[in-house]
């Protein structure tokens, strides 16, 4: 898939299908500018489950990963699915408890899992029509990115799984979140001002179910959320519809 994306970058750009039926258990698929992975309806991506499928630091530990891209974008109406079962020790109905990668030292606690798919220093990003299923650990993460749309994403997580979170927004501006249905058991959708301020976030005709808040601001933010819009949000069997968890700056 690494060899496929890469040829299709240097080429000049465009798709990377991933045909159906079938699953691809796959390390982490590097994203490159100007590639937009297609997953097609009755595909699966599935992230690997040990820890030497990811790269050494453990803030590149996606299943795919763009970094310092333009263009670059998961589309198809197929699946992406990060295993998350194989992650759990011990079921429980109150919260599982997780494997841990931190024997390295360098992720630190019980957080050390890999996300899903994440976008780090990119823009003109596109996510749309894709399930995201079963993250070990965040599902759809944006980190000052600029210019995003996401649309039309499903997402599911295990409600008993900690910090399997929707759509992290982080650092990142002009984003559009529209027609996306969140099913998980950590926060829905939640942006993060870690490092710079948060604006024109708009998200739209969205459907929420989480164990956890349904849209939440913070934590891990120091700086400004300016123009975020909120609107046609339904929300069902929620512990919190919105959290303002802005302790850190305090």
């Amino acid at each position: 898939i690494q060899a496929a994306v890469d040829a299709c970058a240097a080429a000049g750009g465009g798709r990377v299908l991933l045909p159906a039926p079938g699953d691809y258990l796959t390390a982490t698929v590097r994203l490159r500018s100007g590639v937009v992975l297609d997953v097609a309806p009755g595909a699966r991506l599935l992230g690997g489950t040990r820890q030497r499928d990811y790269p050494p630091e453990s803030r590149r530990w996606y299943v795919v990963l763009a970094e310092n891209t333009t263009g670059a974008g998961v589309t198809g109406g197929g699946e992406i699915n990060g295993q998350g079962g194989a992650f759990v020790v011990t079921p429980s109905a109150q919260k599982n408890i997780m494997v841990s990668w931190n024997a390295t030292g360098d992720c630190l606690g019980d957080e050390c899992r890999p996300r899903l798919v994440g976008f780090i220093n990119s823009k003109d990003v596109a996510v749309h029509d894709i399930t995201l299923n079963q993250p070990a650990l965040w599902c759809l993460h944006l980190v000052r990115c600029d210019n995003s749309v996401i649309r039309n994403v499903s997402i599911y997580g295990d409600f008993n799984t900690p910090n399997n979170d929707g759509i992290d927004i982080e650092d990142s501006n002009n984003t559009i979140i529209t027609d996306c249905h969140i099913d998980t058991g950590d926060d829905a959708i939640c942006p993060k001002s870690s490092t710079g301020p948060v604006y024109n976030l708009t998200a739209t005709n969205c459907w929420i179910r989480t164990k956890s808040c349904a849209i939440k601001f913070g934590s891990a933010s120091f700086f400004n959320f300016e123009k975020l819009l909120f609107d046609n949000i339904t929300i069902v069997d929620s512990h919190r519809g919105l959290g303002m968890q802005i302790r850190d700056g305090g």
